[in-house]
């Protein structure tokens, strides 16, 4: 597992490097890596391109199918893109890394949850988009979202965040009704 871990992260900071808006050929290539990889491991991939700095980028989604309890959602989301002047091996390679690999160990599971693996293209400022990406990807009734992401490189591990169902609704609503 760790060998996979560092090969991604190595993948995506070093192979590819910065990738955001103004890197955005390297962004298309994340993008394109993490798709792959996620076909890979088996998973059917749904795209939803938007427009960023007027280019276009795109978040990605697989998900597995919850056997008992389809309706409590479980959501898996990273960004892939780095900050300007970063190759984002921290923030946020390592949160993407880790996204895969949950993906591939649950690839073959029959879940009681459905399960939705979320990279996401821009987090980073000036694009950061999670209306765009709720109201595009977000179920009508999440049960817990968990969001690998390391907003700060003086950290030395993971932020996970883990939003209430509550508070998934209301971030649902707020975002629709901006965007509508």
């Amino acid at each position: 597992m760790q060998d996979r871990l560092q090969q991604h992260v190595y993948n995506l900071a070093d192979r590819i490097g910065e990738r955001n808006v103004w890197h955005y050929a390297s962004l298309v290539a994340a993008a394109t890596y993490l798709e792959e990889e996620l076909l890979t491991l088996g998973y059917a991939v749904k795209t939803q391109a938007y427009a960023a700095r007027k280019l276009t980028v795109k978040n990605l989604e697989a998900e597995l199918t919850g056997v008992s309890q389809p309706a409590e959602i479980i959501i898996v989301g990273a960004h892939y893109d780095s900050v300007l002047g970063s190759p984002g091996a921290n923030d946020n390679g390592s949160g993407v890394a880790a996204l895969l690999e949950i993906a591939r160990l649950l690839a073959d599971q029959k879940l009681p949850r459905p399960y939705a693996s979320s990279p996401l293209s821009t987090a980073n400022r000036p694009s950061f988009t999670p209306r765009r990406w709720a109201a595009g990807f977000m179920p009508s009734a999440p049960a817990t979202i968990v969001n690998l992401s390391l907003p700060c490189s003086r950290w030395n591990a993971l932020d996970i965040i883990l939003t209430s169902l509550a508070d998934c609704f209301r971030y649902h609503r707020a975002c629709r009704q901006r965007i509508n």
